[in-house]
């Protein structure tokens, strides 16, 4: 006949006390996992690589411009939902991305 855990928990904590009242080990009741089913996983988990720079043709140079820090305005307010079961990066200030980040 099996006995529920919850009826040894008493006596087995009882036992597992050292000579000082201090606790040498236990016995610990993990909930189940939660399942999830529901989430599709892509078969690529990784975003692309990105390069630093972009690669032009040789016959073309980069154009020198400013920063333009006030396009660096912080979370997007309209188009802020993927589409498609897509995933990316998302902002949460306004600041460059850094490689580190990616």
């Amino acid at each position: 006949m099996l006995v529920s855990c919850e009826k040894l928990r008493p006596l087995l904590s009882g036992l597992l006390h050292g000579q000082f009242g201090q606790q040498i080990a236990g016995m610990k009741f993990f909930a189940p996992p939660i399942k999830y089913d529901n989430i599709v996983i892509p078969e690529k988990p990784k975003l692309r690589f990105m390069e630093k720079v972009p690669q032009l043709p040789s016959n073309l140079r980069a154009p020198k411009m400013q920063k333009k820090l006030k396009w660096m305005r912080g979370p997007e307010l309209v188009h802020n939902s993927l589409v498609h079961k897509q995933y990316g990066i998302v902002a949460t200030g306004g600041r460059s991305v850094k490689m580190g980040s990616l």
